[in-house]
């Protein structure tokens, strides 16, 4: 062989073999952008998802919160409306006409009164509650209760039945926040 064979046989091969390893630099390039698109790609939909599951999170914790903001909201407003309510009856109570206080005292003194009871007024009522009307009351009840023109100006509407056992608080402010503490829906 002549050695301008050898030549352009070396040079030859040694094209050939450039083309071999760029072909296949090209191939691993192309493997590796693939590889890459492919991770990127992955990596892209675990983090939407992600994002997915930590954005319902981020709004179930804030819906949450809503509900807990408007149920509180509606208690205390339900609230203010029944002290509000309490509140009115109270006042309606406390200036009802004598005629009907004076018979609502009698029908609350028939249903809890012992015998023997010392009945305790309030001050305000020293014009209706007489001792008149106590001997009144104890003509028709056998002489149910003692009236020993015991005031108290503490409240303004209502008496106290008291014994030696206990004292029975018909106070009507008394009687309203009882009602109210024990008010069931």
């Amino acid at each position: 062989m002549k050695t301008q064979a050898i030549i352009d046989k070396i040079l030859s091969d040694a094209e050939n073999r450039a083309k071999e390893i760029i072909e296949n630099a090209e191939r691993q390039a192309a493997d590796t952008i693939r590889a890459a698109e492919l991770l990127a790609e992955e990596t892209y939909e675990k983090a939407k998802a992600e994002f997915g599951a930590v954005r319902a999170g981020v709004i179930d914790s804030r819906k949450m919160s809503a509900d807990i903001q408007a149920k509180n909201i509606k208690a205390a407003k339900r609230a203010a409306v029944f002290e509000e309510c309490f509140a009115a009856v109270l006042v309606k109570l406390e200036n009802m006409p004598d005629a009907e206080y004076t018979r609502l005292v009698v029908r609350l003194m028939e249903k809890y009164a012992e015998d023997g009871d010392e009945v305790i007024i309030s001050g305000s009522d020293r014009d209706i509650l007489t001792p008149q009307f106590f001997f009144e009351y104890n003509t028709g009840h056998n002489g149910k209760v003692v009236f020993n023109g015991s005031y108290d100006k503490g409240f303004r509407k209502g008496f106290v039945l008291s014994n030696s056992r206990c004292d029975k608080n018909l106070k009507f402010n008394e009687l309203m926040e009882n009602l109210k503490d024990n008010w069931v829906d």
